[in-house]
């Protein structure tokens, strides 16, 4: 009787551990990357931050998102617009290293209504031969 206890025991301890460490998100894994060919800029976890994803009218919030060179060559003066359902309120210029990141905070002042915030590197394509997969997020906000 103890010796299957005791392997119940292993067993339960072992599904536990499966458990555990299947519990790990993708944000929390970090995989070593080589660097693309060309331009290849992406935002970090693929959206965009709020302070405050619930804001009251006339609430000053910041809008933060990050920005990753994945290609092998350096940028520099690359644009980014920060929209308010296609209006632009703020915009930055960054230059990257390969495997460099930058974070981006702007403020964005809340009114009434449904907001899509989306933040664009390089919306009038200056370079060219950047790659656009990933050039691109967007969030959806409801100010009351």
């Amino acid at each position: 009787m103890f010796n299957l206890i005791n392997r119940i025991g292993v067993v339960v301890m072992l599904w536990t551990s499966i458990l555990f460490l299947g519990c790990a998100t993708q944000e929390e894994i970090i995989l070593p990357q080589k660097p693309s060919e060309g331009i290849n800029l992406e935002f970090v976890r693929g959206r965009i931050e709020l302070q405050n994803p619930l804001p009251r009218n006339r609430e000053e919030v910041e809008v933060m998102v990050s920005v990753r060179n994945l290609g092998n060559q350096d940028v520099k003066r690359v644009p980014v617009f920060f929209y308010d359902n296609l209006r632009v309120f703020s915009s930055e210029e960054i230059d990257l290293e390969p495997g460099g990141e930058r974070r981006l905070i702007v403020r964005w002042r809340a009114t009434p209504g449904n907001h899509v915030i989306s933040v664009v590197l390089d919306p009038a394509h200056h370079f060219k031969e950047m790659r656009r997969e990933k050039s691109e997020v967007s969030t959806t906000v409801l100010v009351r």
